[in-house]
């Protein structure tokens, strides 16, 4: 499924007119911000800074990266159960 179709989906199932993709992100940004280290949302975001000098020194995995991203998705759909259901 596209990410356009999985936007359609879940306009509909939550009887919204006006929901971007930016929306997404921004929610999930928050939500992740919650849950994980400035450094890890930092990487699931593919934010890169060059002035960011902390940013350099900290490294974080993939295996990492997939332990806070279930974390937050587990945040997420426990907050939303309908949107659990729109998106299965």
């Amino acid at each position: 499924m596209d990410s356009k179709a999985i936007l359609q989906g879940l306009k509909k199932a939550g009887e919204i007119e006006a929901l971007r993709t930016h929306d997404l992100r921004r929610t999930f940004a928050t939500v992740a911000e919650e849950v994980a280290s400035y450094a890890v949302v930092k990487r699931l975001f593919k934010h890169g800074n060059s002035r960011d000098v902390t940013g350099r020194y900290t490294k974080v995995d993939d295996a990492r990266l997939l332990e806070e991203m279930t974390r937050v998705e587990r945040v997420m759909l426990g907050a939303a159960p309908l949107l659990l259901a729109a998106l299965t």
